[in-house]
């Protein structure tokens, strides 16, 4: 599992990724925790590499509004689950817009850190999720099954159709 944490504060960012790789030990579960304390680079990252299962998005983070990235993350890939991370409650409602996931306010708990990580798993696995992962020069792409459209041979490459993109 690949989760994505995006906070402007640097300490709460290490906490969480602490209490993150505790729970995943405990539910036996390989996990890689990307971090970013500039949302404007989660886009590019995502653009690059969409291979992240899980994302947790702080929503005030100086002049860009961690919302509006997780609406750009749900345009680019509408499986991945945004867990909102807020010290208020004003977006929680303005997030199922969206189809946020979850909405955790701060402080954290890890209990319910837990919890909600354990419904939002269980969700994952549920879905028809079967992909593979393909690397090339562009990056990394996470190419779901259901999407490919055909594939193709030319010039000793293969190219992957689907219906968002053309994968070489």
């Amino acid at each position: 599992m690949k989760i994505l944490v995006c906070d402007d504060e640097e300490k709460f960012v290490s906490s969480l990724v602490r209490a993150l790789e505790k729970i995943f030990i405990n539910l036996n579960i390989e996990v890689l925790i990307v971090t970013f304390t500039d949302a404007t680079k989660v886009i590019q990252y995502l653009e690059s590499f969409r291979d992240i299962d899980i994302v947790f998005m702080d929503i005030m983070m100086g002049e860009i509004n961690g919302y509006d990235v997780a609406k750009d993350i749900s345009k680019l890939d509408s499986r991945i689950k945004v867990i909102f991370l807020s010290a208020t409650a004003a977006y929680a409602i303005k997030g199922y817009d969206i189809k946020a996931t979850r909405y955790l306010i701060k402080p954290l708990k890890v209990h319910r850190l837990q919890a909600v990580l354990q419904q939002v798993i269980e969700e994952i696995q549920r879905q028809e999720n079967n992909y593979i992962i393909e690397k090339n020069d562009q990056g990394i792409h996470k190419i779901f099954i259901d999407e490919i459209i055909y594939i193709e041979t030319a010039d000793r490459h293969t190219i992957i159709h689907t219906v968002s993109e053309n994968v070489l």
